[in-house]
């Protein structure tokens, strides 16, 4: 399970794997639901440096997501389609 800001688009799976990727520490944001249970959550929230917990790392302030113009997009995606074809 991934627990994401009100902000992430919950049906991009692309959205909430980058959060996760960039907004979960596994020694800090791990949390088993079942001791006996393979379930597992993962805190990917965004973090600030108030809640740094004495003795660990500080957390640094989360970055803004970079969107790339529509334009830029579409030629990126053609010269992979061109270069490599693919979609």
């Amino acid at each position: 399970m991934f627990v994401v800001d009100s902000t992430v688009d919950i049906q991009s799976r692309d959205e909430v794997l980058f959060h996760w990727g960039a907004g979960a520490d596994p020694g800090r944001d791990l949390v088993r639901i079942e001791e006996s249970s393979k379930i597992i959550a993962f805190d990917c929230t965004a973090k600030s440096p108030s809640e740094r917990v004495e003795g660990e790392e500080p957390i640094r302030r989360y970055p803004p997501r970079l969107e790339m113009e529509r334009s830029i997009v579409e030629r990126v995606s053609a010269r992979w389609r061109a270069a490599y074809g693919l979609d």
